[in-house]
């Protein structure tokens, strides 16, 4: 089978890193890969698998890409695209209703509607709306990361066509880390919480600190929030003004998060809004306790009550008190966890989508 694979960029998203590793798997089944980005930037570019045939349309948004996705649908004439990212999937459709390219198109909503619709501005909400009503009950098929994105699609859209295929996540074995993770926290002997992923707004990190304010003086313990991003200068004086600055430390972006969580208490995603969280699988992998938000990916991830805690976006006191008692019992239920990571494996998830694919 051909298999497009589209992507907005080679940026080092969840989006993208999903699609490099659909790539590989399905590589490794022996179909024919098409790698499709549509902006050429990001660190992800080097890690697209070899034996994938790389296509770069060389726009500089996604909307600027129709006429040369076009052309490679004509020209390269795969059986299906699966395209990351519900406005990359909108182009798609878009595309082949303006060529005589007759395959499938399998879009991925790999975030919240719903959370990201109220802050965008008015106009382009409206045209944006629009254009996915007319296009997306076109797709052969929506898949939501989560049960809750599928849902969110189906009911605002009154689509038919929706279904749950959650992420791939490549687990790295221990004896495979590239290099110890070296940080002072680490040695100080004190329980270490962490938390992995971009520094923005929806990822809660500002709703985490605040939550971790009331530890220290409990447990003596540290928080690393491992990640880049335009929060980073907020979050940097939140922790100023909370007098925490010898607790808490945002190392920034890590190649190697596997190392990280390895030598960490207690993983926690404290999300507003999070479609799947690849992170927190990566951490079930560890066998670290988890403790979470209860939003749309992790509550379908953490579906037993012994894989983790989930717990409220902005109520602090419980979120820290939940935090804090996930350092207690650190082994219980830890190869429950390990064995939870691998219902994610790449090699189960490809067979999904290649079954859905043979039902359309």
């Amino acid at each position: 089978m051909k298999i497009a694979l589209l992507s907005a960029s080679f940026r080092g998203g969840g989006a993208e890193r999903v699609q490099i590793t659909l790539a590989a798997e399905f590589t490794r089944l022996g179909h024919e890969v098409h790698f499709v980005a549509f902006e050429d930037n990001g660190p992800l570019r080097d890690e697209v698998p070899e034996g994938v045939e790389l296509t770069v349309l060389g726009v500089s948004r996604v909307v600027r890409g129709l006429r040369p996705l076009i052309h490679f649908l004509k020209e390269t004439d795969p059986d299906v695209v699966i395209a990351a990212m519900v406005h990359v999937g909108t182009i798609a459709l878009l595309a082949r209703s303006l060529s005589r390219w007759k395959g499938k198109i399998l879009v991925r909503a790999d975030g919240s509607r719903r959370y990201h619709s109220r802050r965008m501005p008015g106009k382009k909400r409206s045209v944006l709306d629009i254009l996915q009503r007319r296009l997306l009950p076109r797709a052969d098929a929506l898949i939501g990361v989560s049960t809750a994105i599928a849902d969110e699609f189906r009911d605002d859209f009154g689509l038919d066509n929706c279904h749950v295929i959650h992420n791939p996540v490549a687990i790295r074995p221990e004896d495979a880390d590239s290099d110890p993770a070296e940080h002072p926290f680490f040695d100080s002997g004190k329980p270490v919480f962490i938390a992995v992923g971009r520094l923005e707004k929806q990822k809660g990190f500002a709703f985490l600190i605040g939550a971790f304010s009331g530890i220290p003086q409990f447990l003596d313990s540290r928080l690393l929030i491992i990640g880049e991003g335009s929060e980073r200068e907020n979050l940097e004086a939140e922790i100023l003004e909370l007098g925490l600055e010898d607790y808490v430390d945002l190392p920034g972006f890590v190649s190697d998060p596997f190392a990280w969580l390895r030598r960490s208490s207690v993983y926690v995603l404290s999300s507003e809004t999070e479609p799947f969280g690849l992170t927190l699988v990566e951490a079930l992998s560890t066998g670290i306790p988890i403790v979470s938000t209860n939003t749309e990916g992790p509550t379908d991830i953490i579906n037993d009550k012994r894989l983790g805690h989930l717990g409220y976006f902005g109520t602090h006191m419980r979120f820290g008190m939940a935090m804090r008692m996930a350092v207690e019992s650190p082994e219980e239920h830890r190869e429950l966890r390990i064995a939870r990571a691998k219902d994610f494996a790449p090699d189960r998830i490809a067979q999904q989508y290649l079954q859905l694919i043979e039902d359309l």
